[in-house]
């Protein structure tokens, strides 16, 4: 019975594993727009993003309800994976083991990605606040000129003439 259950958490895992791997494919996507600067792409990355991050974040509830449910069954406080190495054999925890190692692993390559990304856009926005810097002190500049005291028309007439 646990072990059947521990198959299903694997299984949950392998469909998180397949969304991590679509979600690297968008931060990979996502790292091209910032790039060229096409945010109005990056919009829609960023909202396929957030919909894959609730996806996974329902496979994870599904697999820590399972995982509970293992914990109760092997009398554990917790389900990890030393504690499951002390109550089962390796060969029925090495699939979770590899799972999980894999899990890891593109999750630190979207985090890599992420990291780049935002650097990136924080360069950009750099960049943009000295352009606009540039643009508020030549429109102080023209409005010093457009509000210039007008000249006066003659104040002395020579009635002489």
């Amino acid at each position: 019975m646990v072990t059947t259950k521990l198959a299903q958490l694997v299984g949950i895992y392998k469909q998180q594993l397949e969304f991590f791997h679509r979600m690297q494919s968008f931060a990979e996507e996502q790292a091209k727009c910032v790039a060229v600067s096409n945010f109005t792409v990056l919009n829609e990355i960023l909202e396929r993003r957030q919909s894959l991050a609730e996806e996974i974040g329902e496979l994870s509830r599904q697999a820590q309800a399972v995982a509970q449910e293992i914990a109760v069954d092997l009398g554990i406080a917790e389900t990890n994976v030393s504690n499951l190495r002390h109550r089962l054999p390796g060969a029925a925890v090495a699939p979770l083991e590899q799972v999980l190692a894999q899990l890891r692993q593109v999750a630190e390559k979207i985090q890599e990605i992420d990291r780049e990304c935002e650097a990136e856009v924080r360069r950009a926005m750099q960049g943009l606040r000295g352009e606009m810097s540039n643009v508020q002190r030549g429109q102080t500049a023209m409005r010093a000129y457009k509000n210039a005291p007008q000249p006066n028309a003659a104040r002395f007439l020579d009635e002489k003439k």
